[in-house]
């Protein structure tokens, strides 16, 4: 094997992000990164182009550009193949969560997929689903969700926000609503905490109509607030199902937090594997009775060693560079 030293384009490679920080939790010291951009669109010195969300440009409102930039994606990619670079692709979703156009999203994922030499996929459920959806049996690996390093939460100027919560960019499918509603039905006597960065208008103009009721701060923040949160809150909520991988997931039980989640093989699987017990499940769509039910539920104790996780799960990383540059 050669011992030169191993070159990766990363995309994204945005070290500056504050409120989703899984690329730095990944980057292995030994390898030399440089990040994919419009400066480095033409320079090709590199051993391997990996990849996270390359279903990024479909979720785009705009037909031409959505369709124009997904085109050019599938060229250069193509383009670097004839090049001799090898590609790696860490499959984050199954689909799109802005799916337009299901048919062009299917053909996309099949087109990238084969143009991969290793597919990276977080837990045997998203590997299973993919396959099954696409048709495809690619060379892959299971490397697990890295933990999330705990800071020293930021209590300045900032009142202790007790009471339930969710966080995380706020999206149509992630079902805010719906979770706001419950928490209105159930008349509990604790506060609803929402917190997050909303980009569509129309549900920022829809959530703001309940401010006051809950305590709605529709923003991004850093993640010392966001532990200050942690840190107070009665337990995290999570409302939506339609899960492949989840940060927010990862973040609450790094801190710790009693968490109530969706009865789906994704959570199932990686709070088992983890023997994560801090945690209760709903079924169907949440509704008040089971924000009643959480908030009745007991604290579990959390003994989990996540760095040696994450030691592991850079070593997986490392493993499949030096395989693919052999």
């Amino acid at each position: 094997m050669s011992k030169e030293v191993i070159k990766v384009r990363m995309w994204p490679l945005d070290l500056g992000s504050k409120s989703n920080s899984f690329i730095s939790l990944i980057l292995v010291k030994k390898i030399i990164y440089s990040p994919h951009n419009l400066v480095n669109f033409f320079n090709f010195n590199f051993n391997i182009f990996h990849m996270h969300w390359p279903e990024t440009y479909l979720n785009i409102k705009n037909p031409l550009k959505r369709y124009t930039f997904t085109l050019l994606i599938i060229i250069y990619i193509s383009f670097i193949k004839i090049l001799g670079k090898k590609v790696v692709w860490t499959v984050h979703n199954l689909k799109p969560h802005e799916n337009y156009n299901e048919r062009i999203s299917r053909i996309f994922y099949k087109v990238i997929a084969s143009l991969c030499d290793s597919l990276i996929f977080m837990t045997n459920v998203s590997m299973e689903e993919f396959f099954c959806l696409y048709g495809i049996n690619k060379k892959f690996k299971i490397i697990p969700h890295p933990s999330y390093p705990i800071p020293k939460a930021n209590t300045s100027n900032v009142q202790k926000p007790s009471g339930l919560l969710f966080f995380g960019l706020i999206r149509p499918y992630k079902n805010v609503e719906m979770l706001i509603n419950a928490y209105i039905n159930s008349k509990l006597n604790i506060k609803l905490n929402i917190l997050g960065a909303c980009n569509d208008i129309l549900l920022t103009k829809k959530l703001e109509s309940y401010e006051d009721r809950i305590n709605l701060s529709l923003r991004r923040y850093e993640d010392q607030e966001l532990q200050c949160f942690l840190d107070n809150c009665s337990g995290v909520v999570i409302p939506y199902k339609d899960i492949t991988n989840s940060g927010v997931l990862f973040r609450a039980m790094s801190a710790g937090a009693k968490l109530l989640l969706p009865d789906i093989a994704y959570t199932r699987e990686v709070t088992t594997n983890l023997n994560y017990q801090n945690c209760s499940f709903y079924s169907g769509d949440i509704d008040s009775m089971d924000l009643l039910r959480f908030c009745e539920e007991k604290e579990r104790e959390v003994s989990i060693s996540f760095s040696d996780i994450n030691h592991s799960i850079k070593s997986d990383y490392l493993a499949i560079y030096k395989s693919l540059k052999s």
